[in-house]
């Protein structure tokens, strides 16, 4: 580390939760952030920050935001539902969900304080002084204790701006990684054409062979790998995440795929939690058994697996099994649902188009997400050295950048 730079407490250089909402006339309007308004990578999301009367607002509704203030959720640290505020948000209101950290500007600027917060370390530190099995939490005095190195204004300024570079690019890959997937969507919905009315629709039984899921939990193994259990968090944007997939024995994959292996050309559908995500079975894929609340489809008919999951990933069936969801708490749809669903019988060569621009648009998402995920670690390990003090920005890169 640097000789100039020095080990300092969070609480020491900033302020945790420095103020609290007046006593405001309860028709005065707030916006009010709560952890659903913050993106782990975007940030507040403005168009889901609430305008609500202050007499209104939930109870929680309690801690005063100013811009430059940093917001951190203290439950489930590790989903980092953490965020700057903007200048739109000057003087709003904050969950109590969230510690509001407020530099101390004479010591550390906003931007750096933001950046100490970004880092696995902070991270990791969050979530080693989680208390609480169900709701694991950390308190405001846990995040006023974290330490971190400290360096002079001038490094802290060139710190900010080599980060704020590579978030420019990230931004631009989001940007683009999200135009691609409303591509994706329209194309399929123009292509499929929407869900048929009954007099020309098939059920989606009489093509495919719904096989449900079994009713319990397959156990992970922590030895060798021989299968994956897809559940419902493992499929998202018509591909299975088998990264996150859980390891399961030979034993485990031979009974719950006593129903059926499956196989390529089969497509695994969500019914609950969320409804909806679906993905085709290719060779690459590998081994695979049914966790809860899944669907396997496999063809028996003229309509060809990657069709129906090309058709399913259209705008227009997403909507159609969310308006036929059932439950209170969390939407799902039966197997009786998923048999009748309407479809079209495409002519082959038709199909077959279909299939080809589903999954070369499907393929060029992937590798923009691939793009996405490099930059993000490069981003992640930049940020860990550069405000680890092991590691110092010359000063020549000013006359680089033009200060």
């Amino acid at each position: 580390m640097s000789s100039d730079w020095r080990n300092v407490r969070l609480g020491n250089v900033a302020t945790v939760n420095p103020e609290k909402t007046p006593a405001w006339d309860p028709p005065h309007i707030i916006k009010y952030v709560d952890i659903a308004s913050v993106d782990a990578n975007r940030g507040i999301q403005m168009d889901k920050v609430q305008e609500v009367a202050f007499g209104d607002a939930p109870g929680r509704a309690r801690r005063l935001i100013r811009s430059g203030d940093v917001l951190v959720s203290t439950v489930r640290p590790n989903l980092r539902a953490f965020a700057p505020v903007p200048a739109d948000l000057e003087g709003e209101v904050a969950s109590t969900g969230f510690a509001v950290i407020r530099a101390n500007r004479e010591f550390v600027s906003p931007e750096f304080l933001w950046a100490v917060v970004r880092t696995p370390r902070f991270v990791e530190d969050m979530v080693r002084k989680c208390t609480g099995s169900n709701y694991p939490a950390v308190r405001a005095g846990d995040v006023a204790d974290h330490s971190f190195v400290l360096p002079d204004a001038n490094e802290q300024r060139r710190i900010v701006d080599l980060i704020d570079a590579v978030d420019d690019v990230t931004r631009s890959k989001i940007e683009k990684l999200s135009k691609l997937k409303i591509l994706f969507a329209s194309t399929l919905e123009k292509m499929v054409g929407g869900v048929p009315p009954a007099d020309e629709a098939v059920a989606l039984g009489e093509q495919f062979r719904v096989i449900d899921c079994e009713h319990k939990t397959a156990p992970a193994t922590a030895e060798e790998s021989f299968a994956r259990s897809i559940g419902t968090s493992d499929i998202r944007g018509g591909r299975f995440l088998l990264e996150t997939a859980k390891a399961v024995s030979e034993a485990t994959f031979l009974e719950w795929t006593a129903r059926a292996e499956p196989t390529p050309g089969d497509v695994v559908l969500t019914r609950e939690a969320p409804v909806g995500q679906v993905a085709l079975v290719t060779p690459s894929t590998g081994r695979l058994c049914l966790g809860q609340r899944t669907v396997l489809l496999r063809p028996t008919g003229s309509i060809p697996g990657a069709y129906i999951w090309a058709a399913l990933l259209s705008e227009s069936y997403q909507r159609f099994l969310r308006e036929r969801s059932i439950g209170q708490t969390v939407e799902r749809v039966n197997v009786k649902l998923v048999k009748e669903l309407p479809v079209r019988i495409p002519e082959a060569s038709y199909s077959l188009r279909v299939i080809e621009a589903a999954e070369a648009l499907a393929d060029t998402i992937d590798a923009e997400q691939s793009n996405l995920d490099s930059i993000r670690h490069v981003h992640s390990e930049l940020l860990s050295a550069l405000l680890s003090g092991a590691h110092r920005i010359p000063e020549t890169y000013d006359e680089l950048m033009g200060a």
